[in-house]
């Protein structure tokens, strides 16, 4: 994966370069967002989706080409293919919980609001609610780590580390559709290589089949479906 000099700290110049890397080697999926008329990266769905479905030799190549313009960019487009390429599995409770635990211990550490991992666990599936019921009134017990995400890419890079962390934040949230996923594939942005990983978490229990959550109960871990 090749970072080509010094990053552009540019959100549309990221735009029309992810653009551009697609036309050059022949990627649609929404149509050709015209480059003089770019809608916001929010509303790119074309690079929302098309990095994603690529084949693995020429996704390799094209995903490395395109976050290589980014600060940090080698180091997330290896996560990204390690996600790719790490098959779900069934993990059980036991572990899932250890892991929960775990992480919540790790960012507590850090002096960031989680809840006390010494907190009771419950355990849901399928079988008994369905995962939009779930968490309908439900969020991440990682939510405040997630809100420090861009202040620290901001400290580890400035300001084109912030540009670079809300022009990915969409992109990297389609690649599972999961915010533990997204923060897990960007944290190489928001931190330095001797920084405990306050993301790997979520994204073991992720691959393992589980989804944290939090509600006015306490503590969850929901179990994903086979097929999802």
């Amino acid at each position: 994966m090749t970072n080509q000099g010094t990053p552009i700290a540019d959100v549309k110049d990221w735009q029309r370069r992810w653009h551009a890397i697609l036309d050059r080697n022949g990627i649609e999926l929404e149509g050709r967002t015209d480059p003089a008329q770019l809608p916001p990266i929010e509303e790119d769905f074309r690079l929302h989706f098309a990095f994603w479905t690529l084949d693995t030799d020429q996704g390799v190549r094209i995903r490395g080409e395109a976050l290589g313009l980014l600060p940090h960019g080698d180091a997330i487009a290896g996560r990204i293919e390690r996600h790719l390429r790490t098959p779900r599995h069934l993990m059980e409770e036991s572990e899932a919980e250890a892991i929960l635990r775990s992480g919540l211990r790790a960012v507590r550490s850090d002096g960031v609001d989680a809840p006390d991992e010494t907190s009771a666990v419950r355990f849901m599936d399928a079988s008994t609610i369905s995962y939009l019921e779930a968490f309908r009134e439900a969020d991440t017990p990682f939510e405040g780590l997630g809100d420090t995400l861009s202040a620290r890419a901001g400290r580890r890079s400035g300001a084109i580390g912030r540009q670079a962390y809300f022009f990915l934040s969409e992109p990297l949230y389609r690649l599972a559709s999961f915010y533990t996923v997204r923060d897990w594939a960007m944290w190489p942005l928001c931190s330095h290589e001797d920084e405990p990983d306050l993301t790997e978490s979520g994204w073991r229990l992720f691959k393992g089949g589980w989804v944290p959550g939090l509600d006015a109960n306490g503590l969850f871990l929901y179990r994903l479906p086979d097929e999802r």
